[in-house]
C-alpha cells in the first residue's frame, strides 16, 4: 500500500471509528452503530458501512432522521465506489481475455513447419524448470534441517499429486495452511479420522486384545502414561494420560486403567480386552492385584487377565546374575576395555584397522545403557567377538601404552577365560530375551518351554569343561534368581499356551508333562470358557488334540507346513470344528506377554516432543503420536501380501548373536 493510500485508509478510520481498547489497536468499534470489529482490515471496515459482504454484517445506521440522512449519503458514495472499481476490474479482465484471444489465434497461424522445433523447445523448458524445482525443494529440506528420507515420504507423494491434478483442473496459485490452521481445526479433524480407520483396520468384533502400558517423563519432565492395543493384525497407540497434582500410587493406577477400559466400551472399539500387561514395579503390581479383587473393579473386569512384562522380567533377572560379585567384575572387566577404545581415538582407528583385516567388517565399542542390564551382555559379547583383533592392537607398533591402558587385561588368557564362562552364563537369558523382544503375541506359546529349558541349562552349567570355572557359590545363586524371577512372573497361560501349540505338541510328550502343567491348561479352560457345560466340552477336546483323535486325527494337520503361519492361524484353520476349544485357544495365543509396544512408543515421544518442540501443549502431543505411529501401522497393513507375524522360535542362540 501506498503512503497516500494509507493516507487516506487512516483517515477513514479516524472519520467513521474509534479504537475501543488501546491494548488491541486492530479492533474498530463504528461510530453509527456501535458495533466492534475484530481484527479488522481496511476492507471489511468499508464494507460494514456500504452495506456488508459475505463475512461482514451491515451497519444499520445511527438514530435519528438527519443522522439517517447523512449516513445514506455516505453508504451511497460508498457504493458507487465499489461499483466503479468493480467496473474497471471487470473492464481489465476483458482486456485479458481479448489479448489472450490474440495471442492463441496467433499460435494457432504459425507455420505447423516448427512444431517440432517448439516441441524440443518445450521438452527442453520442462527440463529447465524441473531441475529448478529440484534445488528449491533441496533448499527447502537444507532450511528446514530435515532428514534425507523426507523425500520419500509417501504422503509427501500423495499430496504432489493432487497438487498436480488440481494445476489441471484450474486451480492457478495456491499456499500453505497456516501453522495455527495445520495444529488446530486439520489437526482435530485428521486424529478424529485416523482413530475410526486404524480401529476398523486393525481390529475386529471377535478379537481378543491386550492393552500394554508404561510410565515414562517427557520433554518438560511431566509425568506421562500411554496405552497401547495389542491385537493379532498389529498394536496401535490409543491414548496417552498426562496426570498432574496426583499421587501416582496403585489406586491411581487401577482408576486409570478402568477409565481406559471403560473408554473403550464407550468408543465401541471392535473385539474385547482379554489380558492388560504392565511393567514389574510393585506399585504396577498392587495395581494389577486391585483390579482383580478390589469388588468396584472385579464385577466389571473379571474377564481381564492382568500380568507383569515378560521383557521387564527378562531384564530383571538379567540385573540379578550380573549382580553376583564374580560375574559383576568380569563385565566390569569388560566394561573397562570397551570404555578404553570409545575414549581413545588413536586406539580406536588401529582397532578399527584390525577388525577389518580380521573379520571383514568392523564393530564399535558400545557401553552399557542406564535402563538395560542386557546392555551389559552386549559389552562382554562384544569383547569376545573382537578378542583377536583386540590382542592384535595392544601389541601393534603404533600403540602407546598408558596408565589407564587395558594391555594387560586383553594379553591375559585368564581374563579371556573368565569373559566367556560369562558370556556362556548370561547367553540363554539373553536368547530368550532378544526372542521375547516383539509387540505382539508370537512368543507367548513359547514362554513355557524356553524358561525350562534356561533353568535345565543353568542347573547343569558347571558339569561341563571349561577353563575358567563359575564359583559354586555364584552357580547356585544364579540357579536360585532364574528360579525365584520365574515364581514372580509364571502365569498359567505360558503353559497353557505350550500345550496348545500344535508345533510342540506330540502324544509322547504329554506323557512328560508334571502336574502343575496339566493344572495350569485345566484352570485356563475353566476361567477362559462360558460356562462349565463348555469347559467340560473344551477339556474332551483337549484330550482328542493330545491324542489326536477325533477332529484332529488327520494326519494333515501334524505336518510342519500345516503350522507354519503360528498357532492362531493352524487353530483358525482346523480347530473350529473344536469350537469351545477354539474359543479358548484364540484368546491364549492372542495374549501379548510384553509391554515392548509402549516402551518403543517412547522413541515416538521422543521424536515429536523434542528439544526444538518443548512448548508443544501436552493435547497436541498425544494427537501427533496417536498419528506418527498409527499412519505407518496402516500402511503396513495395507500392503499386498500382509501376513500376520511369526516368530522364528527355531533359531539358534548364535544365530541372535
Amino acid at each position: 500500500m501506498s503512503a497516500l493510500a494509507k493516507s487516506h485508509a487512516n483517515e477513514f478510520r479516524r472519520a467513521h471509528y474509534t479504537s475501543p481498547d488501546l491494548n488491541r489497536p486492530k479492533d474498530w468499534k463504528c461510530k453509527y452503530c456501535g458495533k466492534v470489529l475484530k481484527s479488522a482490515t481496511q476492507t471489511r471496515l468499508v464494507d460494514h458501512l456500504r452495506g456488508g459482504s459475505s463475512d461482514v454484517v451491515a451497519c444499520p445506521g445511527p438514530e435519528g432522521e438527519e443522522n439517517q440522512t447523512t449516513f445514506h449519503a455516505l453508504r451511497d458514495k460508498l457504493k458507487r465506489e465499489h461499483a466503479s472499481k468493480v467496473k474497471a476490474q471487470e473492464e481489465q479482465q476483458k482486456k485479458k481475455a481479448e489479448l489472450e484471444d490474440l495471442r492463441k489465434r496467433k499460435a494457432e497461424a504459425d507455420d505447423t513447419s516448427s512444431q517440432a522445433a517448439k516441441q524440443t523447445k518445450i521438452d527442453s523448458l520442462k527440463d529447465v524448470l524441473k531441475a529448478r524445482l529440484d534445488r528449491q525443494w533441496a533448499r527447502y529440506m537444507y532450511n528446514a534441517g530435515l532428514p534425507f528420507h523426507v523425500t520419500d515420504d509417501p504422503e509427501l507423494d500423495s499430496f504432489m499429486k493432487m497438487l498436480v491434478s488440481a494445476v489441471k483442473a484450474g486451480l492457478l496459485t495456491y499456499s500453505t495452511p497456516s501453522r495455527k490452521l495445520v495444529g488446530g481445526r486439520l489437526l482435530d479433524e485428521e486424529y478424529e479420522r485416523v482413530k475410526t480407520t486404524v480401529f476398523e483396520l486393525l481390529f475386529k468384533e471377535d478379537d481378543w486384545l491386550t492393552i500394554v502400558t508404561d510410565g515414562w517423563s517427557n520433554r518438560r519432565r511431566q509425568a506421562v502414561m500411554n496405552y497401547m492395543l495389542c491385537s493379532r493384525r498389529g498394536t496401535c497407540f490409543f491414548k496417552a494420560v498426562f496426570p498432574e497434582l496426583v499421587r501416582k500410587d496403585h489406586a491411581y493406577i487401577a482408576e486409570e486403567l478402568d477409565k481406559v477400559y471403560t473408554e473403550m466400551l464407550e468408543l465401541k472399539v471392535p473385539g474385547v480386552v482379554g489380558s492388560c500387561v504392565t511393567d514389574n514395579a510393585p506399585v504396577m503390581g498392587k495395581a494389577r492385584d486391585t483390579l482383580t479383587t478390589d469388588a468396584a473393579y472385579k464385577e466389571r473386569w473379571e474377564h481381564i487377565t492382568h500380568n507383569g512384562c515378560l521383557l521387564h522380567w527378562l531384564d530383571l533377572l538379567m540385573e540379578d546374575i550380573c549382580s553376583l560379585p564374580f560375574v559383576d567384575t568380569v563385565l566390569e572387566t569388560a566394561r573397562t576395555v570397551s570404555k578404553y577404545f570409545r575414549n581413545h581415538q588413536m586406539a580406536a582407528d588401529i582397532l578399527r584397522k584390525l577388525q577389518k583385516e580380521h573379520y571383514g567388517t568392523t564393530w564399535e565399542p558400545p557401553l552399557p545403557g542406564d535402563t538395560r542390564c542386557g546392555t551389559k551382555y552386549i559389552v562382554l559379547r562384544w569383547v569376545v567377538k573382537s578378542w583377536s583383533a583386540l590382542q592384535a592392537a595392544v601389541t601393534d607398533a603404533q600403540w602407546k601404552d598408558e596408565a589407564t591402558s587395558p594391555k594387560n587385561l586383553v594379553l591375559s588368557e585368564k581374563t579371556h577365560a573368565q569373559f566367556m564362562t560369562v558370556k556362556d552364563l548370561l547367553k540363554p537369558v539373553w536368547g530368550v530375551l532378544r526372542l521375547a523382544d516383539t509387540d505382539g503375541a508370537a512368543f507367548t506359546p513359547y514362554v513355557y518351554p524356553k524358561m525350562l529349558a534356561v533353568q535345565k541349562y543353568l542347573k547343569e552349567f558347571n558339569t561341563v569343561e571349561r577353563p575358567e570355572k563359575l564359583p559354586a557359590a555364584a552357580h547356585q545363586k544364579a540357579v536360585k534368581a532364574v528360579a525365584d524371577r520365574w515364581q514372580e512372573l509364571h502365569h498359567p497361560i505360558y503353559s497353557a499356551a505350550w500345550q496348545l501349540n500344535p508345533a510342540t505338541t506330540t502324544p509322547t510328550n504329554w506323557k512328560d508333562i508334571d502336574d502343575e502343567a496339566r493344572k495350569d491348561v485345566q484352570d485356563i479352560i475353566k476361567s477362559f470358557s462360558d460356562s462349565t457345560t463348555d469347559a467340560a466340552k473344551a477339556m474332551s477336546q483337549l484330550t482328542d488334540f493330545r491324542n489326536r483323535t477325533g477332529v484332529f486325527a488327520d494326519p494333515i494337520l501334524w505336518c510342519s507346513e500345516a503350522w507354519e503361519k503360528g498357532p492362531l492361524h493352524w487353530w483358525d484353520t482346523y480347530g473350529t470344528s473344536a469350537a469351545e476349544l477354539y474359543r479358548v485357544c484364540e484368546r491364549v495365543f492372542s495374549f501379548v506377554p510384553v509391554a515392548s509396544a509402549a516402551e518403543r512408543n517412547w522413541s515416538c515421544f521422543g521424536f515429536i516432543h523434542s528439544k526444538l518442540r518443548a512448548r508443544l501443549y501436552n493435547h497436541k502431543t498425544e494427537k501427533l503420536v496417536f498419528l506418527y505411529q498409527n499412519y505407518r501401522l496402516m500402511r503396513s497393513r495395507t500392503k499386498e501380501g500382509f501376513q500376520e507375524p511369526v516368530l522364528d522360535i527355531d533359531l539358534e542362540l548364535d544365530e541372535l548373536e
